[in-house]
């Protein structure tokens, strides 16, 4: 390994890092209050209001951020809104970030009990009072560890605008690598910058108080085939790879979530410090950082050539199971500790208790953010391409290139998306509401 030649380029990692985070902040912002408003508007009585905001959270949740960018930045310029490649990247993943915001900030107000609204509306508090120092407050501790890992999310998911060459970090990690040739060097250095700036992030959130208990050219008119039959075959024979993945993350990450969860709630200190390392680590790192360590990096360190499938399997897993794990614990520690003592002196054994008293209601809590999170582990298989995978993104890029009808396109790989995703948050809301009849 030689890291040297890369010195040669720090003023371009250093924009490249300043763009990323100036991509992060504008989307985050705007994601935000973009959530906050849907929440309200979700919680509130005007019917037409609440079927918008639900037709666009099941929009832009089910279909892929890349493909929002796509649409964004090469189908709106046939509407005559052409926008450059950062601002199409940060409208696009505002809107994205915006939809999860949503979900996650109204399951923080539903966690909050009826009867500390109905106690403040006794004390004739004004329903702007009753939601700032009411409602919000306790909001915002459960819904926290949700927040954070979407936000952490997203400063990742900004390396997908390098694919409409916005000059972010991962863009000019492309750049530097094809000028050196020293692939693991420079995505090590990737690595070790977004791990630096998720840590950061994380920091400034617990200081301030909130830690909790470019166009095609000439051709774009004319099509160089027709899209036919073959075509839209092709895109629904992709999807194999993109169930394949999925499942397997979940069948390996799901188990190791729930050990990394307890393990953040035992009373044993030093389980706790580790079990927190795994997963900051895990998170700081983009999920292409990951699958670029474990195909290109793991056969340098063990001297054996990784199969594709294994590495991706290994990075799906620990990327499902770190997010997972912070989100369930988050779930967890929203359960009061009255009711463990509670369910221990009824003479419930730990077990017992956990299983009859505290996993359902912090399931209730953990329920939208789990979906949301599943979702887009669905749209995150689509960086599994890199690897030689052709799934459902990589199959429809295949495909809007031979025919150059990005719009026909791109509607049907973001429809194949939607209804792939969909029945998860109809049965997300339908498990939401059986959960709150039953208590």
């Amino acid at each position: 390994m030689n890291f040297l030649p890369l010195w040669r380029y720090q003023n371009q990692l250093i924009d490249g890092a300043i763009v990323t985070l100036e991509l992060t902040v504008i989307a985050a912002l705007a994601g935000l209050l973009i959530g906050v408003a849907g929440a309200v508007a979700l919680n509130g009585r005007i019917t037409p209001l609440r079927w918008l905001v639900r037709g666009y959270i099941e929009l832009f949740r089910n279909t892929p951020s890349l493909i929002q960018i796509f649409i964004v930045f090469f189908v709106l310029p046939n509407f005559g809104l052409k926008l450059p490649a950062f601002e199409a990247a940060a409208v696009a993943l505002s809107l994205y970030f915006g939809a999860y915001s949503v979900e996650i900030i109204r399951a923080g107000l539903d966690s909050v009990p009826k009867n500390q609204i109905e106690a403040g509306q006794c004390l004739g508090l004004s329903g702007w009072q009753v939601f700032r120092h009411i409602l919000l407050p306790p909001a915002l501790r459960n819904a926290y560890p949700a927040v954070t890992s979407q936000f952490v999310l997203l400063l990742l998911g900004t390396s997908l605008a390098s694919q409409v060459a916005a000059d972010e970090l991962f863009h000019v990690a492309g750049f530097i690598e094809s000028r050196t040739y020293r692939s693991f060097e420079v995505y090590a250095v990737i690595c070790v910058v977004y791990f630096a700036m998720a840590m950061s992030f994380k920091a400034l959130f617990a200081i301030i108080g909130l830690r909790p208990s470019a166009g095609r050219g000439g051709a774009e008119g004319k099509a160089m085939r027709s899209f036919t039959l073959i075509d839209f075959v092709s895109l629904f024979a992709a999807l194999r790879w993109t169930v394949a993945l999925v499942v397997l993350a979940l069948a390996f990450g799901a188990p190791l979530a729930l050990a990394l969860a307890t393990g953040r709630i035992s009373r044993v200190a030093g389980l706790r410090w580790t079990m927190a390392a795994c997963i900051q680590v895990i998170q700081s790192v983009p999920l292409l950082g990951l699958l670029f360590f474990f195909y290109f990096g793991m056969p340098m360190f063990l001297g054996i050539q990784v199969p594709a499938l294994v590495a991706v399997t290994v990075a799906y897993t620990l990327y499902t199971a770190a997010f997972l794990g912070e989100i369930w614990r988050g779930g967890l520690e929203a359960v009061k500790q009255a009711q463990w003592e509670a369910g221990s002196c009824l003479g419930l054994s730990a077990w017992q208790q956990f299983r009859h008293i505290i996993a359902p209601q912090a399931l209730r809590l953990s329920l939208p953010p789990t979906v949301g999170f599943l979702v887009q582990l669905i749209k995150g298989t689509s960086l599994a391409s890199i690897l030689g995978f052709v799934e459902l993104a990589r199959a429809g890029q295949v495909v809007s290139a031979a025919t150059f009808q990005p719009l026909l396109t791109y509607a049907l790989v973001a429809a194949i998306y939607f209804a792939l995703c969909l029945p998860l948050t109809l049965w997300s809301r339908s498990l939401e509401a059986r959960l709150d009849g039953s208590r």
